[in-house]
């Protein structure tokens, strides 16, 4: 893990589970790290039982 500045925020998704069909749908943080390299960190919201 390198230092970097957050570029982006995304937490208004309410997509949950690992489905391609949520692939954009998930909250996420986007680094710019200083080597130059970006890190995606993304939050999958565990499927609630119905």
């Amino acid at each position: 893990m390198e230092e970097g500045v957050v570029t982006q925020i995304r937490d208004n998704e309410t997509a949950s589970g690992v489905d391609v069909e949520n692939f954009f749908k998930w909250n996420q943080i986007t680094v710019k790290q200083v080597d130059g390299t970006w890190a995606e960190y993304v939050h999958i919201q565990a499927e609630t039982e119905k």
